[in-house]
C-alpha cells in the first residue's frame, strides 16, 4: 500500500497529495513530506496542499454535521465508528471549550471527524470552527511535515550506510575468494 502511494506521488505529485488529504490525512503528507526530502516534491508546496486539503476536508465534515449531521450519523456512522453516544459526549465538551476542543482533537487519533461533525450539530459559529481549525491544520501539518521530511533525510543517509556496506560486503568477499584462490595455487605449485 504505502508503495503504491508513494510511486502514485512521483507520478502525479500535487493533485494526488490533495485528494489525498481530503480522503486521508496523515498518510498522503508523511508519504508527501518523505518525497520532498528525496527533493521529488517541493515542501513548501506539500505543506501548503496539504494545509489547504485537510481545511476543504474538514469543512466538509462541518457542513455535513451542521445540514444532515443526526441522519449522516443515524444512516452512516457505523461506517467511520462513530455511535450516538460518541456524539453526545463530545457536544458536552463543546460547550465548555469549543475552541480547545477544536484544536486538540486533530491530535488526537479517531477523533477528528466526530469532533469535526459535532461542530457542526452543536452550531459553532462558523467563523471560529473555521479559525480553530485552521490554527490547528497548520501546527499539524508543520509536526506531520517535519517527522516526514526528518525520515526521508534519514532514509538517505542509512540508504548511503547501506549502499557503502554493500560495497565492503563485496570488497571483503573478492579479498577472501582472492586469498583462498592464491593458497590454492600455491599449494598446488608446491606439490608440483
Amino acid at each position: 500500500m504505502t508503495e503504491s502511494l508513494i510511486t502514485l506521488l512521483q507520478e502525479n505529485g500535487y493533485i494526488i497529495l490533495f485528494l489525498g488529504t481530503i480522503i486521508g490525512g496523515e498518510v498522503i503528507v508523511l508519504a508527501a513530506a518523505f518525497l520532498a526530502s528525496l527533493g521529488y516534491l517541493n515542501i513548501g508546496f506539500v505543506l501548503l496542499i496539504g494545509t489547504f486539503g485537510i481545511v476543504v476536508a474538514d469543512n466538509i465534515w462541518y457542513l455535513i454535521g451542521r445540514e444532515q449531521g443526526k441522519v449522516f450519523i443515524r444512516h452512516f456512522g457505523k461506517y467511520f465508528y462513530i455511535k450516538p453516544e460518541h456524539i453526545r459526549k463530545i457536544k458536552i465538551h463543546f460547550r465548555k471549550r469549543p475552541k480547545r476542543f477544536i484544536f486538540f482533537s486533530k491530535f488526537l487519533y479517531g477523533t477528528r471527524t466526530v469532533t469535526l461533525i459535532s461542530a457542526g450539530l452543536t452550531r459553532l459559529n462558523y467563523r471560529t470552527f473555521f479559525l480553530m481549525n485552521l490554527y490547528s491544520v497548520i501546527v499539524w501539518i508543520l509536526i506531520i511535515g517535519f517527522i516526514g521530511y526528518t525520515s526521508g533525510i534519514s532514509w538517505s543517509i542509512i540508504k548511503e550506510k547501506i549502499d557503502f556496506a554493500k560495497q565492503l560486503v563485496f570488497a571483503i568477499i573478492a579479498i577472501v575468494i582472492g586469498f583462498k584462490y592464491y593458497l590454492i595455487r600455491r599449494n598446488r605449485l608446491d606439490d608440483e
